[in-house]
């Protein structure tokens, strides 16, 4: 089970909302890293079918049950188990930061989306207040304080179902990083940049909260100042980078 994903699939994230607004009409779209599928339904408008992929299999089992008529795979963003040019669009919100080989997992990326096909990706931004991510925070007090932390442990669910083995570190990029390693194959249509200290901070209370009390309706404000936040655009200072490109020739 990920921890608040009841009242992520009501809301929806910030990463999401701008996603939806880019998203052109298309006939098959690709999430990959799907999850639990708590965000999946708000692409079914966006294409004519859509399609879940996540490494995580147990999470994926929710997915199905959540969105009965979706096809979920199981595999990996470096190794995408579809044809060449199987795809119009495809959404990568908050996971090439996780890949063992983002530059593999872009490859991957451009071998299945068709020419002109677009791409949607999010990613934490190398910004002023990285240092703060909640994530990378958590492993390295298990790495420098690994018997305080196991002792924690059995008190606290500090492991949660979306995590997997490949979740050592979150890596954060500058733009002009991702360019680089999307170039020549994809040209950036759009950039966006939102966020700030508020951000990390309100993710890390979120993951304190969910864990200690899971309170549906304390998760629920938390996330609306989360997404809040989100859409507070601080340039290169922010804490989140998303971009729309598109596939050339």
């Amino acid at each position: 089970m990920i921890l608040g994903e009841q009242v992520m699939e009501e809301l929806g994230s910030g990463q999401t909302h701008v996603a939806i607004g880019w998203l052109p009409g298309g006939r098959r779209l690709l999430e990959i890293g799907c999850s639990s599928g708590y965000l999946t339904r708000r692409f079914l408008g966006k294409a004519e079918r859509v399609c879940g992929l996540d490494m995580n299999a147990s999470a994926l089992r929710h997915a199905k049950r959540r969105n009965p008529n979706v096809p979920f795979v199981c595999g990996s963003a470096e190794h995408l188990p579809f044809a060449d040019d199987s795809f119009d669009a495809i959404v990568m919100l908050e996971v090439i930061e996780h890949t063992s080989s983002d530059m593999a997992a872009l490859v991957e990326v451009r071998r299945v989306l068709r020419v002109g096909g677009t791409l949607v990706l999010s990613t934490p931004n190398a910004g002023l207040f990285a240092f703060l991510d909640p994530f990378n925070l958590r492993k390295a007090i298990q790495r420098r304080f690994p018997t305080a932390y196991s002792l924690a442990g059995r008190l606290v669910r500090f492991e949660g179902g979306q995590f997997t083995d490949n979740l050592e570190w979150h890596r954060h990029y500058r733009l002009e990083e991702l360019i680089a390693m999307l170039d020549p194959d994809f040209v950036i249509r759009k950039v966006y940049r939102g966020g700030l200290c508020l951000y990390p901070l309100t993710a890390a209370t979120i993951s304190l909260v969910a864990r200690l009390w899971n309170s549906p309706v304390v998760l629920q404000w938390l996330y609306r100042l989360l997404n809040w936040d989100f859409h507070l655009r601080y340039g290169r200072l922010s804490y989140n980078l998303m971009i729309l490109a598109e596939r050339r020739r």
